[in-house]
């Protein structure tokens, strides 16, 4: 999700064009707030992957367009998988493949509970919520992500205390 667009922002001066897709339409409205002067964004409210009545492409409420299968070179998943559990992630794993172009590549994160703030945060958390946090391995994310038809090509080697993402999440 592109949430209210404060990756968003940054990428868009750098690309051709820059496809917003979004859960939330409230979270969408800030995004197009976040991007009011970015004449090559497009902003697109759909089902999403978290359930398994995924919406898929089409012309249906909330569905992905059409247009937009195999047709990104690039995607990003930032801050998002952390609020999903692993089927969930699973889902949206195989939306990004079938959202990439061939030869394209994607970038994701999510939150590791081997790195220490990772540890330290799900130690803190009660339970798992779709406000919090879902934990799991670089070994859970390498299985998922294999199996939705993904291969890593480039890792954070390990944790790094000098940033709060690359200390708690695995990127």
């Amino acid at each position: 999700g592109s949430g209210g667009g404060r990756v968003a922002s940054v990428v868009a001066p750098r690309v051709a064009s820059l496809a917003c897709f979004d859960v939330s339409a409230k979270m969408l409205a800030a995004a197009k707030k976040a991007l009011a002067g970015a004449a090559n964004a497009s902003f697109h409210h759909v089902h999403g992957d978290a359930d398994p009545a995924d919406a898929g492409y089409g012309t249906a409420p909330r569905a992905y367009p059409p247009a937009c299968a195999a047709a990104y070179d690039f995607v990003y998943c930032f801050d998002v998988m952390v609020h999903l559990d692993a089927h969930a992630m699973y889902r949206c794993f195989k939306r990004i493949r079938s959202l990439l172009a061939p030869g394209g590549r994607a970038f994701v994160s999510t939150a590791n509970l081997l790195a220490p703030d990772g540890f330290a945060r799900f130690e803190a958390q009660a339970k798992y919520s779709v406000g919090g946090f879902f934990f799991v391995t670089p070994e859970t994310s390498h299985c998922l992500l294999r199996n939705a038809g993904l291969a890593v090509v480039r890792e954070l080697a390990a944790p790094d205390a000098s940033n709060t993402y690359y200390n708690r999440d695995y990127l």
